[in-house]
């Protein structure tokens, strides 16, 4: 059997069946800054190239060269991953809103059994999972999205201060093409291309200093409700299906994870010695993100054929 999976919410006619959902129920705030963020990646990565050739002309900007490395990120695969945190928070308010319109249909003239009141207080319980859930999903999207435009910022400046430093070394090298005529302004253009090198690393580096500082207080932030979703879910009635549940969302993610950690120790290492020599840095060439664009998203299982840009599936 083949065919369209939709995601359905309640009739906005009669509230009496239900319908499928369309983009406009998809829609949150996030949705429209993320294209802001597209041009992220490609940014770091010519702001890499030029910080590499200034650092022939201009000794001091050879430690930029590392903090460039270390900045390739792709900005936009992690805002897409915040709109889809915010989907998923907005799929759960709908959920919650749908379990309290069909408790307030249940009345003693529908139902009179002595299990009434136990399936009442069963559907306040996964009211309250559904509303941890979805606090998480709002704070993780929230939280994310602000440390995704800083590190947008800092690729913005450091593709500024490149794109300057660029400019200096070729104005270096024009002049020493010239010899001896020029050999004044060319050392006036290497003092200046060394000046702005100097400025440019050591606010690069202050400002990394303090974006990695925030991201290391917000992972263990997201350890921490983690945490306690987990728990609360379990003794909301989650049970044992909650650490089963969990313990296939790690195992989805396990593939992307590992793909981070090595291409993190892989800008580290080029970074390390791209600190040290202007010829270092080349494997940062074929592209280096910190995040994949698929985030994680299960390959099989029940969600395994999910479009997740969409939000459909084939089954």
């Amino acid at each position: 059997m083949s065919g369209a999976l939709e995601y359905f919410r309640p009739s906005t006619t009669t509230g009496d069946y239900w319908e499928p959902m369309t983009s406009a129920d998809y829609s949150n705030p996030a949705e429209a800054v993320v294209g802001i963020l597209t041009p992220g990646a490609a940014m770091a990565q010519a702001a890499w190239a030029m910080m590499l050739t200034a650092s022939f002309a201009f000794p001091t900007a050879i430690p930029l060269v590392r903090e460039a490395v270390l900045a390739q990120t792709d900005t936009q695969a992690m805002g897409q991953a915040c709109v889809a945190l915010f989907r998923s928070g907005n799929f759960g308010a709908q959920a919650a809103d749908e379990v309290r319109r069909q408790l307030d249909r249940i009345d003693d003239d529908v139902w009179q059994a002595d299990d009434r009141e136990a399936f009442e207080g069963k559907a306040q319980d996964y009211i309250k999972r559904i509303g941890l859930t979805q606090m998480v999903c709002l704070m993780t999207g929230t939280f994310t999205i602000i440390l995704t435009f800083l590190i947008f910022i800092l690729i913005t400046v450091l593709f500024a201060f490149a794109v300057a430093l660029f400019a200096l070394a070729i104005a270096f090298w024009v002049a020493m093409a010239l010899l001896p005529w020029s050999l004044g302004w060319g050392l006036q253009v290497e003092m200046w291309g060394n000046r702005l090198a100097t400025m440019c690393h050591t606010f690069v580096k202050g400002f990394n200093t303090a974006l990695t500082a925030m991201q290391h207080a917000w992972a263990g932030i997201l350890g921490a409700l983690t945490g306690l979703s987990v728990v609360t879910q379990i003794f909301l009635g989650g049970g044992l299906q909650t650490v089963i549940d969990l313990g296939q969302a790690l195992v989805s993610g396990l593939d992307d994870a590992a793909r981070g950690y090595i291409q993190r120790f892989e800008n580290n290492l080029t970074a390390k010695y791209g600190a040290r020599s202007p010829w270092a840095g080349g494997s940062v060439l074929h592209g280096s993100p910190w995040f994949s664009d698929t985030w994680g998203n299960p390959e099989s299982g029940p969600f395994g054929d999910v479009d997740w840009g969409t939000q459909h599936a084939t089954a």
